[in-house]
């Protein structure tokens, strides 16, 4: 009788670990993409290349954003939370980068 009780909580709770463990890894890849898309952007690449390489490893349901300045570039890789916590919250997960571009940083070596 006490197992038919606890088992829905058992399996509730199980349920928002794994989820929680999903949003962990998404957040992770959310940060790998942001870092390989700053640093194409600072080498040089177009603004569409850069979110190509994002894309490529956060996914295509990601929002990605490029912002270039003169001597950084900023990104931005954002999504919502896998499984159930993205479905029953509107939790978004978001990582950011910088990374100089090459001109500034060959602008600051001496002779």
């Amino acid at each position: 009788m006490e197992t038919a009780v606890i088992m829905p909580a058992l399996v509730l709770l199980l349920a928002v670990m794994l989820a929680a463990a999903a949003a962990g890894m998404t957040l992770v890849r959310f940060e790998e993409a942001a870092r390989a898309s700053a640093r194409a952007a600072a080498r040089g690449e177009t603004v569409a290349v850069a979110q190509e390489r994002a894309r490529e490893i956060a996914g295509d349901d990601s929002t990605v954003t490029v912002a270039a300045g003169s001597d950084r570039v900023n990104v931005t890789v954002s999504g919502p939370a896998p499984g159930i916590l993205g479905q029953w919250s509107s939790w978004t997960l978001q990582a950011d980068a910088m990374a100089v571009t090459e001109g500034a940083r060959n602008a600051d070596v001496g002779p």
